[in-house]
């Protein structure tokens, strides 16, 4: 982490950053769109807030990012129309619990049991979902 707190600055993901910033590119297209197109996006509708850190000598470059997101948002309380437009902000319900349960030590091809759910995740062992 030493090149990061001697090189850059945080700051908050917003969209006058993004526009000041060369795109953000780490290499997987799905986070990439993400950073690009909806963080902004996820802040508006209170389901996660990004962040990234900028290069000190080249403010325009994005060198990491990040997004604190809630752990669930329950949406299916809300009326119809709200909820409808809810699931349509989010694609797809959280799709990374068969990783989870391969973390905390289950065993592949067995039946996805998680007896507690992780705040985090490894975005190194991110794979094409």
């Amino acid at each position: 982490m030493a090149f990061i707190t001697d090189n850059c600055t945080f700051y908050e993901l917003t969209d006058d950053v993004l526009a000041a910033c060369q795109p953000f590119v780490c290499g997987n297209d799905d986070l990439d769109d993400f950073f690009s197109n909806d963080a902004t996006r996820y802040a508006h509708y209170l389901m996660g807030k990004s962040y990234c850190f900028r290069l000190n000598d080249d403010p325009t470059k994005i060198v990491c990012a990040l997004t604190i997101s809630n752990d669930s948002i329950r949406i299916y309380d809300l009326p119809r129309s709200r909820r409808d437009y809810m699931k349509s902000l989010t694609h797809h319900e959280k799709p990374l619990e068969e990783q989870e349960f391969l973390y905390t030590g289950g065993k592949k091809d067995q039946p996805v049991v998680l007896t507690t759910r992780l705040m985090y995740f490894d975005l190194l062992e991110l794979r094409e979902l």
